[in-house]
């Protein structure tokens, strides 16, 4: 009897320790499902700033900066008394390959009837405030064709210049020649180096 009460207090004992040491381990509780509300709004996007706009860059004015030179000024005179020199158009290009943007003026001579021929005159850009000029085109065709400055271009050391001309068949009052002339700067002096010219039916606009 004595053995079989001990026995019992010891299962006993065992019992009571074993459900002392054991922890309960709670189930974790379902996630929650995310509300309407939080899916139909969801929180904005931060998107990067823009970068700055780049300014388009600015274009070069036609006159070179530094020409400060009084290209008009330095044109030759007129053969009669009282005649004014008329500009006709002014242009830059490096003809004379220094780097240093040459001043080009065609220029003609006021008339009473008729026209006056135009001649272009040509001054060294790197002269300053003291114009050197370098060539007159022109010259060469002046008494021959009489031209009228249109237009003209200078590309590396050549010069195109284009213009209404008057033939010998024709009044003067009355050009009918269209005409370019191209002239190239070669040892310090222009060389004529092309004409062409087409004979226009009728009177071409002198103006």
């Amino acid at each position: 009897m004595r053995t079989t009460s001990i026995v019992f207090i010891g299962a006993a004992a065992i019992a009571l320790l074993a459900g002392g040491c054991s922890e309960k381990v709670s189930p974790a509780p379902p996630a929650s499902a995310p509300s309407p509300a939080a899916s139909a709004n969801p929180a904005p996007v931060t998107k990067p700033a823009a970068a700055p706009a780049t300014k388009a860059p600015v274009k070069p004015t036609t006159r070179p900066a530094g020409h400060d030179a009084d290209w008009i000024g330095a044109l030759a005179g007129c053969p009669n008394d009282g005649q004014k020199t008329e500009v006709q158009k002014l242009v830059y290009g490096d003809v004379t390959g220094d780097g240093v943007p040459d001043a080009l003026v065609a220029r003609t001579c006021e008339a009473a009837t008729s026209y006056w021929p135009t001649t272009v005159e040509v001054f060294d850009g790197a002269s300053g405030a003291n114009p050197r000029r370098v060539g007159t085109l022109l010259t060469d065709v002046g008494d021959k064709d009489l031209p009228w400055f249109r237009s003209m271009s200078v590309s590396g050391q050549t010069v195109t210049i284009k213009a209404y001309g008057t033939s010998p068949r024709a009044e003067r009052a009355c050009a009918d020649l269209e005409l370019t002339y191209r002239y190239d700067y070669r040892g310090g002096e222009f060389t004529r180096t092309g004409r062409q010219a087409t004979r226009s039916a009728e009177c071409l606009p002198i103006q």
